[in-house]
């Protein structure tokens, strides 16, 4: 069986833990919060003016008095 057009509505709670979860998983390190960068702007010009949402991006803070492990960073020109 196919799966089609499938989609599922999150709210802003859900995405912060859906980061929260993805970030502990990678890092090991605890984040304290999430917060979204979103506003509206004014776009076209004239009659066509209007006011349109954006999403900039995610700001993740961490709790503090985590352990972070050191990693040695290699590459070709180091």
């Amino acid at each position: 069986m196919k799966l089609n057009n499938i989609t599922a509505v999150m709210n802003e709670a859900e995405l912060a833990q859906i980061i929260m979860d993805a970030v502990k998983a990678k890092t090991s390190l605890t984040v304290m919060s999430v917060d979204f960068e979103v506003g509206t702007r004014c776009v076209g010009y004239g009659v066509g003016e209007r006011d349109e949402p954006y999403f900039k991006g995610a700001t993740v803070t961490f709790a503090p008095g985590q352990e972070i492990k050191s990693a040695k960073i290699t590459g070709p020109d180091l």
